[in-house]
């Protein structure tokens, strides 16, 4: 990888109830830096977007967004300002993406969708979530910090406004340089706007401490539970077959999964397989297994006996 981009948006909503469903964020600026191996700036992208659908600020964005309605009235639509992006961008996609969390990748999809435009990607996108790097970094990976928490945990120089695009990419590339290590970057995400094509393309993942599996999309639950590379429980580490000591139950009502497994080399497993409506067409799945503790195992026999214990007095109640 020789570039990292480090990517952020500014955007405005529609007043409640007047939401477009396609898009509930209308972008009002994009602001990008690239990045060299060693994590300095070597150019930047910063274009402010006249909006065409909230046209009217809204009063939460008007709080924290430094930008007026004023600065946009003469600025170019998103479709001019994205195929900018895209040639600043140029053609080679040796880079990687970097954010502050994982919602601006799938906000700019959405925009270039609803606008018609020339999409990103037509699978997942890799990338980089700084504020998950940061919280593992911190040793505390349940909690997202703020990118204002973060530069002044840190210490580093605030040299300008937060809430603009550019200057919160700037931060964000100050962060990452603080805490840059091989380890943490090996820590990516995936951005599932566009799920995988075809059984090919599905993501098989491995880390340190888990494996993640992404399913294409299917039509329905019965296609999709009739995949098995879906429930499958082989070992992160290993890549062995498991033994079932629980079989996969659901909790509720379908959209997640349980089962404890064991691996004659590296103990009990816990995996959850959760099933997700895609952006597109269709559900898909996402499957995480990891090492199961002695508190993941408490937990899953206290949902696994209830779930048999429900469907024991709903057959007693229906005789």
């Amino acid at each position: 990888m020789s570039d990292y981009i480090v990517l952020d948006l500014e955007w405005n909503q529609a007043l409640k109830g007047r939401e477009l469903k396609d898009m509930p964020f209308e972008i009002i600026e994009i602001g990008a830096v690239r990045l060299d191996e060693n994590k300095n700036e070597t150019d930047s992208f910063d274009m402010l977007i006249h909006p065409r659908e909230y046209k009217t600020m809204h009063y939460l964005n008007a709080k924290i967004v430094n930008i007026t309605t004023q600065e946009l009235a003469d600025k170019p639509d998103f479709k001019t300002v994205y195929r900018e992006f895209i040639k600043w961008l140029g053609k080679s996609r040796d880079y990687i993406f970097c954010t502050w969390g994982d919602m601006d990748l799938t906000e700019l999809q959405r925009n270039i969708r609803h606008f018609k435009c020339r999409e990103l990607s037509d699978g997942p996108i890799r990338f980089l979530d700084i504020q998950k790097l940061y919280a593992i970094h911190k040793g505390d990976v349940k909690v997202r910090t703020s990118l204002e928490t973060a530069v002044d945990e840190l210490g580093l120089k605030q040299k300008y406004p937060f809430h603009r695009a550019i200057n919160d990419v700037r931060y964000t590339a100050d962060v990452f340089k603080r805490i840059a290590d091989p380890a943490l970057e090996k820590k990516v995400s995936y951005n599932l706007f566009h799920t995988p094509k075809d059984k090919e393309s599905e993501i098989y993942a491995y880390f340190d401490t888990y494996s993640k599996y992404v399913s294409r999309s299917f039509k329905g639950k019965t296609a999709l539970h009739g995949r098995p590379e879906v429930w499958c429980t082989d070992c992160y580490i290993c890549k062995k077959k498991t033994v079932k000591k629980i079989d996969w139950f659901t909790s509720n009502n379908g959209k997640t999964y349980l089962s404890l497994a064991e691996c004659p080399e590296h103990g009990l497993l816990r995996s959850v397989v959760r099933i997700k409506k895609a952006e597109i067409k269709g559900i898909y799945a996402i499957r995480i297994t990891h090492s199961a503790s002695e508190e993941d195992i408490e937990q899953m026999m206290e949902k696994y006996n209830k779930v048999k214990n429900d469907q024991k007095s709903n057959l007693s109640n229906s005789e």
